[in-house]
């Protein structure tokens, strides 16, 4: 076989004898299927455990892949086909309806002078610990009640939260006094 030669060269010699030598294939990549990652790299991102504790949530739980028990990371495996401690791995995108209660604050990080407790304080810690990071889509003033829509997938959130998509949205609430009828005037002024 010649070594070298251009691409259009390389590719008729890998055709294989089945097909027609003028058929192109795309280049060959000698690799893992597409739903095989390094165990850590799962882990990780979905919030089990950091990549560099991975062999520690090894020791102490109980993975397995295909029904073979995993003891080492570094291991190429089939996100479908792992379980944790028999139960199956959380999906790869997460889309959670929460019902926030009074007091939380839809924030990353810090609760800013209010203080209060933040909506990701509430949630189980792997999902917080999730890469990319759940995020609320939308949010709802400290003391609101109501369905709060989270997911860790930035296009999906784009998408209902960005401006020029004109995603319709639509808010109940209960007042605690009647109408008096100028609140229209009262909203159009900003006040």
């Amino acid at each position: 076989m010649k070594v070298g030669g251009t691409a259009r060269e390389v590719r008729k010699t890998m055709t294989p004898d089945f097909l027609p030598r003028d058929v192109l294939l795309p280049p060959l990549l000698l690799c893992y299927p597409l739903s095989m990652l390094r165990l850590e790299r799962i882990l990780s991102n979905r919030g089990y455990c950091t990549r560099g504790e991975t062999d520690r949530f090894l020791d102490d739980h109980v993975v397995t892949h295909a029904g073979v028990r995993l003891r080492r990371s570094g291991v190429q495996v089939d996100a479908e086909k792992l379980l944790i401690d028999d139960q199956p791995l959380d999906a790869e995108k997460l889309y959670v309806l929460y019902h926030k209660p009074a007091g939380c604050i839809c924030a990353h990080g810090d609760a800013g002078p209010e203080g209060g407790t933040l909506v990701y304080d509430l949630l189980p810690s792997r999902w917080v610990m999730r890469n990319p990071v759940v995020t609320t889509v939308g949010r709802l003033d400290k003391e609101t009640t109501g369905l709060l829509l989270l997911s860790d997938d930035g296009q999906f959130v784009h998408k209902l939260t960005s401006p020029k998509h004109h995603v319709p949205r639509v808010y109940q609430a209960e007042l605690q006094h009647d109408l008096r009828g100028n609140e229209k005037a009262i909203f159009a002024w900003g006040s």
